[in-house]
């Protein structure tokens, strides 16, 4: 779409009532018996019904096809003077005032839609600005009542820009999905009455667009299936036995939540050696990214990718000329940062904790350069640091340690609480592709799918790892107040174990001698010749080398650390002293 075609939805409209409402048509119809009425009436409303079906058209196309993103719309609001239409009493002709009734309610309904359509623009074009604050102010609009009929093409209108609110804000809320379940099943019941094609291509295009939407929203869900009822009837979603390989969208959606079993090997070559990185698809680079952190694991190649990456950047930054795009840019690059940090977080060995504050910090300053600001960082960043902390802990380093990661913890956890409110008021994805990576053509239709292939955020889960992490982080501030205290402790109970220990390697080793002494004592006392020397001797060596044993046990019972010279010293001995009993008592 040229600047020229986006300009032709407001002129499209004036034309359509140009051609089949000029000043003056209904008075310039035939009324002048029962007869001219009754045909000028049905001449009338078959204008009205070809006007609805043609404005559900032009108006649903411009929000299922995203080119307010690229385009001004400003002109738009020039459409509001054809929304004013005075009925002249015209006497008794009850069907010429019935079809002035039924115009008026149409210029109304257009009221309406162009309301909607200027609600939506301004929402989903505000999410790409780039600006200091994105803080958002609650925003409403007044809109005439739609007809009472279901599948009138306001109501139609009204359900397909829920629709893709929905995608803008991709999430997994159970209530957003019962509304998107709901809207499914007013579009199915609706299309089987709409004559008009193009109306029931675009109708079918959003029933199509739910279908994904719920089947992406189906692998988060437990079990992976999303069940609901609808008038008493069981319905399911589930991704298993549905092959939608050829829809790009979807294929590449597995890809990214899946890297092990959907990227091929041909894939990952196909990316690596693009002939031209600055022609790259910045969905080509997500997903290798994707690839190097969930699959291979490898730093190197992550940074390889990231310094790429920054070229293309710098480079297409300069000639983007749609705010869309430069925040596809810009979000893209937060999200290769955010992933090269939380591989760096799985190798503590590697990384320390001074490597991640400095790369933290780093992230910090790409997230204010581009006003995206993720959350996703601080958490990885608080996980690594109070697990840090408790190794710390048992390795009872010095205290000031601990209280200088502490406080990098708290810093974080400030900005964890921060960032997570402004994902959630911006519904923001983990990134966001160009509008053309994001727009789906063939030769019959085009569609704008603006989360691509991004999973949806879990506001529950991400609640509930904020509360996790808060909790570990009173808990560990608690232990480090008493932290001194638990050393001396500790310390006062290795002593009195070591003095324990002491004691009883000396009793063993007095009575050992003891008793050895006694023994060799029976040689010179109550000898009455009938046992000679030498076989007291050998008693006495027998009772020397059980005394050995039980030293060498008593040994093994009290030892408080491994020590491999006095193990092997103690156990030869046992083994020896052992042998040469069974050698004497033969």
């Amino acid at each position: 779409m040229t600047k020229k075609r986006a300009i032709s939805l407001i002129e499209k409209v004036d034309e359509l009532f140009k051609s089949l409402f000029p000043d003056g048509w209904i008075d310039s119809l035939e009324w002048s018996d029962e007869e001219k009425s009754r045909k000028s009436f049905f001449l009338g409303k078959g204008k009205i019904s070809d006007a609805e079906s043609k404005l559900f058209v032009l108006f649903s196309n411009l929000v299922m096809q995203g080119d307010h993103l690229r385009f001004p719309t400003d002109g738009i609001d020039s459409l509001l003077d054809k929304c004013t239409y005075e009925i002249v009493e015209t006497g008794d002709n009850k069907q010429k005032n019935s079809l002035q009734n039924d115009y008026q309610q149409l210029l109304i309904e257009l009221k309406s839609a162009i309301m909607l359509t200027k609600f939506y623009i301004y929402i989903t074009s505000e999410i790409y600005e780039k600006r200091v604050s994105r803080k958002r102010i609650l925003n409403f609009i007044e809109v005439d009542k739609p007809s009472s009929k279901r599948d009138s093409w306001l109501t139609l209108l009204d359900t397909i820009i829920d629709i893709w609110l929905f995608e803008y804000r991709f999430s997994y809320d159970q209530r957003k999905i019962r509304d998107l379940l709901i809207c499914k099943e007013h579009l199915e019941k609706a299309e089987g009455n709409i004559v008009d094609s193009d109306a029931k291509k675009n109708v079918d295009l959003a029933i199509s667009e739910i279908d994904i939407l719920l089947l992406k929203l189906s692998h988060f869900a437990k079990n992976m299936r999303i069940e609901y009822q609808f008038n008493f009837k069981n319905s399911v979603v589930a991704p298993k036995g549905i092959d939608m390989s050829a829809n790009d969208v979807y294929s590449n959606f597995l890809k990214f939540i899946n890297p092990e079993i959907y990227i091929l090997e041909e894939d990952v070559y196909q990316w690596q050696s693009h002939p031209n990185k600055r022609w790259a698809k910045l969905g080509q680079m997500v997903l290798l990214m994707r690839y190097y952190t969930k699959v291979t694991k490898n730093v190197t190649q992550a940074e390889n990718l990231l310094k790429e990456y920054e070229l293309f950047y710098e480079d297409k930054e300069k000639t983007m000329f749609y705010e869309f795009n430069k925040y596809a840019l810009r979000s893209v690059r937060v999200y290769m940062y955010n992933c090269l940090f939380s591989l760096k977080c799985k190798y503590p060995k590697i990384f320390s904790f001074k490597d991640i504050r400095i790369c933290l910090d780093k992230i910090i300053t790409i997230q204010n350069m581009c006003m995206i600001y993720n959350y996703h960082p601080y958490q990885k960043a608080i996980e690594y640091t109070i697990k840090s902390i408790k190794e710390d802990i048992v390795n009872r380093v010095d205290k000031s340690i601990l209280i200088e990661k502490m406080d990098c913890v708290k810093q974080w956890n400030e900005l964890f609480h921060d960032k997570i409110e402004w994902s959630k008021q911006n519904q923001c994805y983990a990134f966001q592709l160009t509008f053309n990576e994001c727009t789906e053509i063939n030769n019959e239709y085009r569609l704008f799918h603006p989360s691509s292939f991004s999973r949806p955020l879990k506001f529950d889960d991400i609640f509930k790892k904020r509360d996790q992490l808060d909790w570990e982080y009173s808990m560990l501030e608690s232990e480090i107040e008493r932290y001194e205290d638990i050393l001396s402790i500790q310390e006062a109970q290795k002593k009195i174990s070591n003095m324990e220990r002491k004691n009883m390697e000396q009793m063993g080793l007095f009575i050992t001698i003891t008793t050895f002494l006694v023994g060799l004592l029976s040689i010179f006392i109550g000898n009455d010749a009938k046992v000679s020397i030498i076989e007291k001797m050998r008693y006495v060596v027998a009772l020397g080398c059980i005394l050995i044993v039980f030293v060498c046990l008593g040994y093994f019972a009290v030892k408080d650390k491994y020590d491999k010279t006095k193990c092997w010293l103690f156990g030869i001995l046992m083994i020896l002293s052992s042998l040469s009993i069974l050698f004497i008592c033969k």
